[in-house]
């Protein structure tokens, strides 16, 4: 008697169903208690870019790695000829492009940086300036701290410290001596 593959299947279903809904439950539990509750207040998330070039070649390139998504949208830029930036905190788009054209006419880059940042205290300073004289921001506009040495804010508890995550400089090894090396 021959069955038709319908029936089979059919057949098939019907001892297997019984056999797999018991072992479906039981992964399913420990699926669903795959959840961050664990984690607590302690969990932090990170945006990390790097920037890097090659001095032999003057190729350049940059990379960037978060939770937030489109991040490479907005925060990696590289020019050919120029280099590469990493724009990330409070990311204005136009931020990549300025960095890149400060480059590009010869400035270095803690200058350029410095430039922006230079730039947009001025911008915020206009918006302190209306918001106290008109109330333009309802009292919430911006507050800039008053200028510091930046050793100040080094010191405060909590505060990144220079060099923290330096490591010595890394070293370039040739393949065939790598592969010597090895053997």
């Amino acid at each position: 008697m021959s069955r038709s593959p319908s029936s089979s299947r059919s057949a098939i279903a019907a001892f297997a169903a019984p056999l797999l809904l018991p072992l479906l439950l039981a992964v399913a539990t420990p699926l669903a208690a795959q959840e961050p509750v664990g984690w607590g207040e302690d969990l932090v998330f990170n945006t990390f870019s790097i920037v890097g070039i090659d001095p032999a070649t003057g190729e350049s390139g940059v990379a960037v790695t978060t939770r937030v998504a489109c991040v490479g949208n907005a925060v990696p830029w590289v020019r050919p000829g120029v280099g590469a930036v990493a724009t990330q905190g409070g990311t204005r788009l136009e931020y990549g492009h300025d960095l890149l054209d400060l480059l590009e006419q010869g400035v270095a880059p803690q200058e350029a940086m410095d430039r922006l940042a230079a730039e947009m205290d001025q911008v915020m300073a206009r918006m302190q300036a209306a918001d106290e004289a008109a109330n333009v921001y309802g009292g919430c506009g911006p507050r800039l701290n008053e200028e510091m040495d930046p050793q100040h804010w080094l010191d405060q508890p909590g505060s990144p410290k220079p060099k923290v995550n330096e490591k010595p400089q890394g070293e370039t090894i040739a393949y065939e001596d790598l592969i010597k090396g090895w053997q």
